[in-house]
């Protein structure tokens, strides 16, 4: 069994419940660089999507979850073409899997590297009895209430432009990588719940529909994002981070958020910051490892010029529109 989790040096402060609140589709290099500094994500259906927490030396039994990097084998290969196991940092490209042990040949002395179960502790004091850090990976979620209940947690929230935003899951929808309803949109598109905010803004159910469907997805954007920045905003316990900085300085932003989180920062990290960040080979849509210099901008060049008005007509007036230089009047 290789092992994909590095040992994670014990948090200098006292061990705090972890919240990424992820708004795009798509998750980036620097982010996953949180595998190499105690957190796993894990992007397959085999177990709960998101972010487990890792430990090391713990012995292999019956019933614990453990982080493996599978074969480099034929049947390994074409799964991973099928997409189902996504593109990682094991030997052979692929995403280590997260998995249970069901039974062991022997006793034997091996250790692996354990995750928590698939649902965080209760509390925040039972998480740190056990010595646990729960992390949550949450895309399209309001925390508001979790982090007002619960101060000790931290929390990232990830903005990014809305031009990438939207041209990210429009890709993916036409890959058909993401999930879509029955009418083609996005799964997580709440239509009642955008245009109930489009109204408020003066655009009523049949100039909503008019729109095309760049400019809908655009409200979509101002409808979750400029609420729940206006109440996150005010709290000590979130950190809100822009996608393109993360892009254009990983190791730089990714140092000051380990810092805020209170997770230590090692060798280890950096070097994968470094290795998933300047990925010059051909990357999947969920791709750890790529170029992130390019990823940040690359909707410039592919989204179509008309969607891209769109998605401008929209978002000029939003108070969110200042984050960005090019979307300012």
């Amino acid at each position: 069994m290789s092992r994909a989790v590095s040992h994670m040096p014990p948090m200098r402060r006292r061990s705090l419940p972890v919240v990424m609140l992820l708004t795009g589709a798509m998750t980036m290099g620097a982010i996953a660089a949180a595998g190499a500094g105690g957190v796993r994500i894990n992007a397959t259906a085999s177990m709960p999507r998101g972010l487990w927490p890792v430990q090391a030396g713990e012995p292999i039994e019956r019933g614990a979850v453990v982080a493996i990097c599978p074969p480099d084998r034929a049947d390994i290969r074409q799964a991973a073409r099928r997409g189902y196991i996504p593109a990682g940092g094991c030997t052979g490209g692929y995403e280590p899997l997260v998995k249970p042990i069901a039974a062991r040949r022997g006793p034997g002395d091996g250790h692996a590297r354990r995750g928590c179960r698939g649902r965080p502790p209760r509390g925040e004091q039972q998480a740190a009895r056990q010595g646990r850090r729960p992390a949550a990976r949450c895309t399209h979620w309001n925390a508001n209430a979790v982090l007002r209940a619960l101060p000790g947690c931290r929390a990232l929230f990830i903005l990014r432009h809305p031009c990438g935003q939207i041209a990210s899951a429009m890709t993916g929808a036409a890959q058909r990588r993401l999930a879509t309803a029955p009418s083609g949109r996005l799964s997580g598109y709440d239509e009642a719940a955008t245009m109930e905010y489009a109204a408020r803004h003066g655009v009523d159910a049949s100039g909503f529909h008019a729109l095309p469907e760049a400019a809908r997805q655009a409200w979509n954007w101002r409808a979750f994002n400029e609420p729940t920045l206006a109440e996150l905003g005010a709290l000590p316990n979130v950190r809100l981070v822009r996608y393109e900085d993360l892009c254009a300085d990983p190791d730089t932003v990714a140092r000051s958020l380990f810092f805020f989180l209170g997770l230590s920062w090692h060798r280890q990290t950096a070097d994968f910051i470094a290795r998933s960040t300047h990925y010059q080979g051909v990357a999947d849509y969920f791709s750890v490892f790529r170029s992130t210099s390019e990823v940040a901008g690359q909707w410039r060049r592919r989204m179509p010029a008309d969607a891209q008005k769109a998605v401008r007509s929209v978002v000029l007036d939003s108070p969110l529109a200042g984050y960005w230089n090019d979307l300012v009047r």
